[in-house]
């Protein structure tokens, strides 16, 4: 069983920042991006395409307006 950890994501919607908790057991930039996502908006557009490659992941931050999207282990 993977140890579950404590992790911070942090991005901007519309220029303003934001910033939420989340665990797991391992976390990427690519997982970072899909929950900031999710998180700035219950559905967002292109929401399937959160399951696809970074690319059209990206695209649907891009339409949701969240950017610069970074993570860190919460301590």
């Amino acid at each position: 069983m993977t140890p579950l950890i404590p992790y911070a994501i942090h991005y901007f919607l519309y220029g303003v920042a934001q910033h939420f908790y989340t665990v797991s057991g391992k976390l990427d930039d690519l997982d970072a991006l899909r929950l900031a996502t999710r998180h700035a908006a219950q559905n967002p557009p292109g929401a399937s395409t959160l399951a696809g490659p970074r690319s059209l992941a990206q695209r649907a931050t891009d339409k949701v307006a969240v950017s610069k999207v970074r993570w860190n282990l919460a301590v």
